[in-house]
């Protein structure tokens, strides 16, 4: 995906919603039926960009006919999935959130409400425990999104995480599109990237997504060797702070 190969916006698209896929089992199901559910938005363009190759995006097809699905041959990282989806959308604001989040009714519109006060380039909200019963998804949520609780005040941010978050179209024009990063790096550096331009990224911790976090330990610990390797490389990327750490 080059900006070249960004499609004119389209105004009679007020937005879409790009989630990228892999083996989600029935997690995209309750992703999909929740995005499925949004008020207060028109012309909304749901796109699954999903790289499972074991059937999903046939299914997925099949189960949701008023959704857009692109099929991918091979697992293919979530950043270069979203450029995908991006690329197959001509709406003039981008929301994307994941596969294991839920979102509520009016998260869309909630979004697009805060564009509209300013000319932010991201809005970004706050995610919930979608696993209180479990201590260990609970530890996975504490530890993965601790700086992004739901709270009540609105505030400028370098940093929001891209599981609930709405990106003004020309946003993509300033920066490029995402970079090819591993988990747990591509948000990281593409939100630096988007700061030395001059773009302004808005948390708002009242518009909440809800996370369904790992609960098996075995899984959990998988996950976290995963993100700490991906903030790894998110820091020997871009200046972002824990340099310290990495060199050491």
């Amino acid at each position: 995906l080059s900006g070249s190969e960004l499609r004119t916006p389209n105004s009679e698209l007020s937005c879409a919603v790009v989630v990228a896929s892999f083996r989600p089992d029935q997690l995209i199901d309750q992703c999909v039926q929740s995005l499925l559910a949004q008020e207060g938005v028109a012309n909304v363009q749901i796109v699954v960009v999903d790289s499972s190759a074991d059937g999903t995006a046939e299914r997925l097809r099949r189960d949701f006919p008023t959704i857009d699905v692109i099929g991918l041959t091979q697992q293919t990282h979530q950043s270069i999935a979203r450029n995908i989806g991006i690329a197959h959308t001509q709406a003039p604001f981008i929301a994307i959130t994941d596969q294991d989040c839920l979102v509520p009714p009016d998260w869309l519109a909630r979004l697009l409400a805060r564009h509209q006060e300013d000319n932010y380039a991201v809005v970004g909200g706050s995610i919930g425990n979608g696993t209180p019963e479990s201590v260990v998804g609970t530890a996975s949520y504490l530890i993965e999104f601790n700086e992004f609780l739901p709270a009540d005040s609105s505030h400028l941010v370098p940093m929001v995480p891209h599981c609930n978050v709405c990106f003004r179209r020309e946003a993509f024009s300033t920066v490029g599109p995402f970079v090819a990063m591993p988990p747990g790096a591509e948000d990281q550096v593409y939100n630096f990237l988007l700061s030395q331009k001059g773009q302004r990224i808005l948390f708002d911790p009242t518009i909440v997504v809800t996370h369904q976090n790992r609960t098996d330990f075995s899984a959990f610990l998988r996950h976290q060797r995963l993100l700490g390797f991906g903030s790894a490389i998110a820091r020997r990327t871009v200046a972002i702070p824990g340099q310290l750490f990495v060199h050491h």
